[in-house]
């Protein structure tokens, strides 16, 4: 019974944990921009390139425009997080609806 729970949560924490790391680095993406942070500095650097392959999957969905202003809002970045939270949540219902329709199954 308890190795039929362990797999189901395995799952769907794999996913919360890569929801986790994706949400951090998008929000620190988010705030450097805001700030409007040298992208050419050491950090700032590795968190917009390694963040460019978050971002790339909704680049066409998602178009950013940048103002003549130093500082901006990055809409952009802010709806991939939400889209995030809703691919992760519809992949964690399904691997919960997944996995109670085998145990339905095993059941039966």
């Amino acid at each position: 019974m308890r190795g039929k729970n362990m797999r189901s949560l395995t799952g769907a924490g794999l996913v919360s944990l890569f929801l986790l790391g994706a949400e951090f680095f998008l929000a620190v993406r988010f705030v450097l921009r805001f700030f409007a942070v040298d992208p050419n500095g050491g950090f700032a650097s590795w968190v917009l390139n390694s963040t460019n392959a978050l971002v790339s999957p909704f680049r066409a969905v998602f178009t950013s425009t940048v103002p003549g202003h130093p500082h901006y809002v990055d809409l952009q970045t802010l709806f991939i997080m939400a889209a995030y939270v809703v691919v992760a949540s519809l992949l964690t219902w399904a691997l919960g609806w997944a996995g109670a329709t085998r145990a339905d199954a095993r059941k039966k």
